[in-house]
């Protein structure tokens, strides 16, 4: 499995004239139709001409695909859809899977595409794991199929896709008089209890920020906030330009209630999702809350100055899932009173 800015690559090759490009113009639409963002990239052994009308990279811009590249030795291009408010194209880092034609020798999975007149040929790519005629039951004009067989393909790479949370810890509290993460929970620290409920669930754990640390942490791996950015979109950032690759989890330090259950949900990723998160009638919980590789690419881009998490997630249109918030196992320890009536009184309740 091969990823290109941590989205999966699957290529389509076969010589010319087996039909490669009708196949994918056909399939694009119907991945599009069920979610994903598509991405195409070409790649023309001969002097490109750049995207003409009646062109096979024409053809698939105007069949769905989001994003277009194609390259020789001599020059490339990249084409994507805009309007009058368009101020950054979109990048293939905001992509849900990229379709790649011809580079045979390229490190990702892919299809063999034989004569679409019929016959076989000498199949001469690497790591092919799909054939399209031939001596295969799957035929050229089976392009629901195909797509069929392309989404069984991007779920499997999903379950290879790493998850990393990050544990927000930041500096000085006023109204607590010390810093949250070095606060009470049970027998242990707010910290502590939230890197302890977590970990469990995700590939890699981060401590985003600078705030001190308990000494059963002192161990454990930082990353620091990114710079020209405030606030929780600091160390949220600083996570994605860590590990752009994964999708991550965001928690605040100060949640004494979250446990297990609350975490072990955002498992269930599926391959056109972009965040999984609450909503409560005051709106987007965006801490406690899994954002996708590509919306975080797409956040770090285009974020205009703005720094609340919230109000950028409103701005992109995302709308979180009022099934997933939970009164009680989201509250925010923000004073002295709070956190001697929450710290420590959820976790026997919850088996933390």
């Amino acid at each position: 499995m091969a990823l290109l800015n941590g989205v999966p690559v699957i290529g389509f090759c076969g010589y010319s004239g087996s039909g490669k490009t009708t196949i994918i113009e056909k399939v694009v639409p119907r991945l599009a139709r069920r979610g994903l963002a598509v991405a195409y990239l070409k790649h023309d052994a001969h002097a490109l001409q750049v995207d003409r009308e009646g062109k096979d990279t024409d053809r698939i811009f105007k069949a769905g695909a989001r994003v277009i590249a194609a390259g020789s030795s001599a020059e490339g291009f990249v084409r994507t859809h805009g309007g009058e408010e368009f101020v950054c194209p979109p990048s293939f880092a905001e992509c849900d899977i990229i379709l790649v034609e011809g580079y045979k020798d390229a490190p990702w999975e892919k299809i063999w595409v034989h004569p679409h007149g019929g016959g076989e040929d000498v199949i001469a790519a690497k790591k092919v794991i799909r054939e399209i005629g031939g001596r295969s039951s799957l035929r050229h004009n089976e392009t629901e199929q195909i797509a069929d067989q392309i989404g069984y393909w991007l779920v499997r790479s999903l379950l290879l896709k790493p998850l990393y949370a990050g544990i927000l810890v930041g500096g000085k509290s006023v109204r607590m008089g010390r810093p949250k993460s070095l606060l009470p929970a049970g027998n242990a620290t707010l910290v502590e209890h939230v890197h302890g409920v977590v970990k469990g669930y995700v590939n890699r754990i981060y401590l985003l920020g600078s705030g001190p640390l308990p000494p059963a942490l002192a161990e454990a791996e930082r990353i620091a906030d990114a710079p020209g950015f405030e606030g929780p979109l600091a160390g949220l950032v600083a996570a994605h330009r860590f590990a752009p690759d994964a999708d991550w989890l965001l928690f605040a330090v100060d949640m004494p209630n979250i446990d297990g259950a609350y975490v072990g949900r955002f498992g269930r990723r599926d391959p056109a999702f972009r965040f999984m998160g609450p909503r409560s009638e005051k709106g987007l919980e965006p801490l406690a809350s899994c954002y996708s590789s590509q919306l975080l690419a797409r956040m770090a881009r285009e974020h205009g100055g703005e720094m609340s998490i919230a109000r950028l997630l409103e701005k992109f249109g995302v709308k979180g899932d009022s099934c997933l918030y939970d009164p009680v196992r989201l509250i925010n320890v923000n004073t002295p009173e709070d956190l001697s009536l929450h710290a420590g009184g959820m976790g026997k309740e919850h088996g933390t």
